[in-house]
């Protein structure tokens, strides 16, 4: 890679772990406030941040790149009809749709999986200080897609995870350092748990919610 393309890409997606830390941040303030709550144009935003970029996983994460942002784009969409998460739910349960393949509730706990991956990765990342992402990565997409996907895309992921960059690649792209992103990815680890826990009690609190929790 140039200099000059590094440049623009840092320029593009400096400081990316901040932002994210900063938005899951956000949320985590948002379901643990007076009035619990969590808007969707919210989550969008979160989505948008995570999506995984050509740059930072490779060509062959590309596949993961379009499917994240269809689905963030179809909440999106949603988001102009329902405020927060449980309207969302509640209305698509009601109408019989919640369980309709590529529904908002369907797409909205697929970006809630991602959330939870990036979640398990930072602490994997955090746990073995090493300078791979593979053993990390692994491990959580073990954790938190593999149970529900089949063996051809097991294998297509696995086989993924062998050209992921190192630490020490990635970090420069971001503009960061290994003492600087270490902060927000602390930061993202403690408010995923809570927004992932208010999730799955909107979720669980219903058995269309419940079901929905175990379909792909």
């Amino acid at each position: 890679m140039t200099s000059s393309l590094r440049d623009i890409i840092t320029l593009l997606y400096g400081q990316r772990a901040r932002k994210l830390a900063d938005a899951i941040e956000g949320l985590s303030s948002s379901v643990n406030s007076e009035n619990p709550h969590l808007k969707i144009s919210d989550v969008v935003h979160v989505g948008r941040l995570s999506t995984p970029s050509i740059f930072f996983l490779g060509i062959a994460f590309k596949f993961a790149d379009w499917e994240l942002q269809s689905k963030v784009n179809d909440l999106e969409e949603a988001s102009k009809t329902y405020d927060t998460v449980q309207a969302l739910l509640e209305a698509e349960t009601e109408n019989g749709s919640a369980k309709n393949t590529g529904s908002h509730s369907r797409n909205l706990v697929r970006l809630k999986r991602v959330i939870d991956l990036v979640r398990v990765m930072l602490e994997q990342v955090l746990a073995s200080g090493g300078n791979s992402l593979v053993e990390p990565f692994t491990a959580a997409y073990e954790q938190v897609f593999a149970p529900y996907h089949g063996w051809t895309v097991k294998k297509a992921v696995i086989a993924a995870l062998k050209v992921l960059p190192s630490k020490d690649l990635l970090l420069p792209l971001l503009n960061e350092d290994d003492d600087s992103v270490k902060e927000s990815m602390q930061k993202y680890i403690t408010a995923s748990k809570s927004v992932l826990q208010y999730v799955d009690n909107i979720f669980l609190s219903t058995e269309t919610g419940a079901e929905l929790l175990k379909l792909i």
